[in-house]
Order: C-alpha cells, then structure tokens, then sequence
C-alpha cells in the first residue's frame, strides 16, 4: 500500500472511531455494514475495471486529510430546529445575494442550499413535501442502500454512507409537481459527504437539480465534495435529473446516484461535468418494475489539466423496461475524460431494450478519452445496441462553411456548438435555457483552447 493510500486509510479510521464515540444512539447497522466492507474493500484501484483510468488518490491532497473529516458549517444550525437551518443565519458570513447569482435558481423551484455540508433554506414551504434530517436507519424511508452496497459499491460510496453525519430524507407527495434544486457551496476548506435520499410517490412529478457552484467570492481550495443521492421512484412517477458541476478549479468533486425504478416509472437524466480539477459521477439505475424507462444524457467538457469521469450503469431487472443513454465528451488542453457504460440485461428482462452510445472530440494533441460502453445479456429476447467514437472536427465540414464566407474560427465554433446542442434538444424549455446559459462559459472556454487543424 502505497503511504498516500495508508495515509487516507487511516484518516478514515480516526473519523470513525470519532463517529462511534459521538454516536449517543448507537450506530445503525447500515453503516456498520457500510464500515466493514470498506475495511475489506479501501479505496478503489484501478485493478477495477471502472476504475482503470482514474486514480483515486488524486481527489485527496494533504491539506485536505489534515482537515477533520467531520460536519462543519459556516454557522451552527439553530437549536431546536429538526428539519432545515434557515439560510439568513448566513448573512452576516457570505453574500448570499452572489450565491443566488451564480445559481439563477428557476421560478416556483424549492431552491436548498447545502453548505460545508449543512443543508439551508430560504424557503418556508419545504414542510409540505415532508423534509426531515435523520439517521440513514429510518425505517419510514425507502433506502435502497443495500444494492448499493451489494454491487457496484466502491469506497467513496461506502465511505459516504458510513461517515456521512446526516442525511437529507424527503418524500414528494403523489399526484403532485415540484421542481428541487439542490445547491452544493463549499465555503471553506474540507471534505463534505452530504447524503440526500428522496422518495417519489405514485403519480408525481419530479425535477431534481443537484448543482454543485463556486460563487466567485467563495472560491476556496482543498475542498472535496463526496455526495450520495438515492431515489426511489414508485410506480407510474416521472423524474426529471440535472446534474451540473461547476466546482472551484481546485476543488474536487465525487457524485453517486442510486435510482430504483416501479412499475411504469420514468427518469430522464441530464449530466454535465464543467469544472473541478478532478471529478467522477456514477449512475446506477435499477430498471425493476415492468415498464419502467431510463434515459441519460450526458457531457464532459474538459480543459487544461482536469480529469473528468462518468459511469452509467442500467440493470434491466423486469420485462419491458427500456434505457437510453448518449455520452458526449469535448476535451481541449491536456485534459483526460473517461466514459465507462453498461448494460445489465438480467434473466427477468424478457422483450427489453437498451442502447447505448459515446461521442467524443479532440481539441488537441495532449487531451485524452478513454470510453467503453459494455452489454451483458442474459436474455435472447432483448434488443440492445452500444457504440463508441473517438475523433476531431470534420474537416469536410469546416471546409464547407468557409466556403460560404464563414470565418474558421466562428465556423469551428459553430459545429462544436452543434455537437454538444443534441444533448439539451428533448429538456423542457426553461431548463434548457438554464444549462445552457450555465454551460456557455465553459463551452467557450473549451473553445479558445481547440488547436487549428
């Protein structure tokens, strides 16, 4: 074991023995599951194969395992209130006015703010889809932890659910509409493991916006955000994900969503990866209802020196379940991306269908992407597709548009705008508007760096 492995290791040990002594009611048998296995288990190596290209000891620099590994806040949450601190506790610490700035939260959207791992709102209307904060234990809730834990778990995963100091319960009533958005600050030095698990009842509508944003007066360095979100979507009941990191350059950023899928149950998932120096977001959603569907959207823009990873795993568990997912990475500088795919056709997913597909483009000579969307089938009658590319501009085409008086540069600027634009074509309208006036800058950042081909 290499001494920065041993030195993360034990770290987690002494947050752990500080866990169990502050523990008043005793520690809940998930995470002492949760515990166990990463003892078994540690960090992930890339002996694994969804781990071969990243390392996971660059998401770890020494200030930050000099940082306590435990709840900090900007300021203590008021006593005696159980469910949300109110953000206007802040005020006298941070400009909020710069943070609502650089969310630009949609209208009519329940907007929770998640700082240095302290969830907050500025709302008081959160009581009405049941909000509370408690152990992971709770049996009232669905948690699906132990298909976490039982496949594709890894060690951020296990750690988050063994160390997490709380975690954010919430139940969407049925036949109803909210829209959620979940904004993760870090406003001083550390490491935060927020942990958010959600159930969506028969017949509602949920869009979730989990966006974690470095306001630029709050820009610190050394910080790592390790999240957990597990949904759990009953029958008949629509989800809408967007999952946008615009962290600090210096910030690292690891993400885990687990969804179980009911009978007739839907999600649509949109993943862009923007900033950070080194970030990862795995998806895992469990197709285990008749008729349940999935689909995932996502893009990696990278740029100088970051590493951007994306795994998207479905598990068709019942008959006529469906998934679609269309990956896109665009990396300029000596940036690296990476895409690993699966599909999970299982003995039970008689007449499903799944495909799966990863473009990705070049901007120079030093960027790198290592994609592999995989099949697994386990049943004849299934329909399944997967492919992968890997290239630059086509030159054909940028040839054409200069011939029609188009400058080169607005020209190049034109296709990879069209490359990137398919992903957002099927969001509603407001939230299309909202990504992509997020992901402009970073767009034309990426941009200045493409080399001339």
């Amino acid at each position: 074991m290499s001494m920065m492995r041993q030195a993360i290791s034990e770290h987690c040990q002494q947050q752990w023995d500080t866990t169990i002594q502050s523990a008043a009611e005793g520690i809940s048998p998930i995470r002492q599951r949760a515990w166990q296995r990463w003892q078994q288990q540690g960090l992930p190596t890339r002996h694994q194969e969804s781990w071969k290209y990243t390392r996971a000891e660059q998401f770890f620099t020494e200030p930050l395992l000099n940082n306590a590994l435990k709840k900090t806040s900007v300021l203590p949450q008021k006593t005696g209130n159980p469910v949300i601190a109110d953000i206007k506790q802040l005020s006298a610490s941070i400009n909020l006015d710069l943070i609502h700035k650089a969310i630009s939260p949609q209208a009519n959207s329940v907007l929770l703010y998640c700082i240095d791992g302290q969830f907050y709102s500025d709302q008081t209307n959160t009581s009405l889809f049941g909000g509370q904060l408690g152990d992971v234990s709770d049996p009232s809730l669905f948690i699906p932890a132990q298909d976490l834990l039982d496949e594709d778990s890894d060690g951020f995963a296990l750690l988050n659910l063994a160390l997490s100091p709380e975690t954010l319960q919430l139940s969407i009533p049925a036949d109803s509409q909210l829209t959620l958005h979940i904004a993760y600050i870090a406003a001083r030095a550390g490491w935060y493991q927020p942990s958010v698990r959600i159930h969506v009842q028969p017949g509602s509508q949920l869009t979730l916006l989990e966006h974690t944003v470095s306001p630029a007066d709050l820009s610190v360095s050394d910080s790592l955000w390790n999240s957990l979100t597990q949904l759990h979507v009953a029958p008949s009941a629509e989800v809408i994900y967007v999952n946008l990191n615009q962290c600090a350059p210096s910030c690292q950023h690891v993400h885990q969503l687990l969804v179980d899928l009911d009978t007739s149950a839907q999600i649509q998932s949109w993943l862009a990866a923007l900033g950070g120096n080194a970030s990862r977001l795995q998806i895992i959603q469990r197709l285990a209802g008749r008729g349940s569907s999935a689909t995932v959207n996502g893009l990696l823009l990278g740029q100088g020196q970051q590493h951007h990873d994306h795994r998207v795993v479905f598990r068709h568990l019942a008959e006529e379940t469906k998934s679609y997912c269309l990956h896109k990475g665009l990396l300029a500088g000596k940036s690296k991306g990476v895409f690993n795919g699966r599909i999970l056709m299982t003995p039970e997913a008689h007449q499903a269908e799944g495909n799966m597909y990863s473009r990705n483009m070049l901007l120079s000579q030093g960027s790198r992407m290592h994609t592999k969307p995989e099949l697994e089938i386990y049943h004849d009658a299934v329909r399944c597709a997967h492919g992968a590319t890997v290239g630059q501009l086509d030159r054909q085409a940028l040839q054409y548009l200069c011939s029609r008086g188009i400058a080169s540069e607005s020209a190049r600027q034109l296709l990879l705008a069209a490359f990137i634009q398919t992903l957002w074509q099927s969001l509603p309208k407001p939230l299309y508007e909202w990504l992509t006036q997020q992901v402009t800058p970073s767009f034309a950042s990426v941009s200045e760096q493409m080399e001339a081909i």
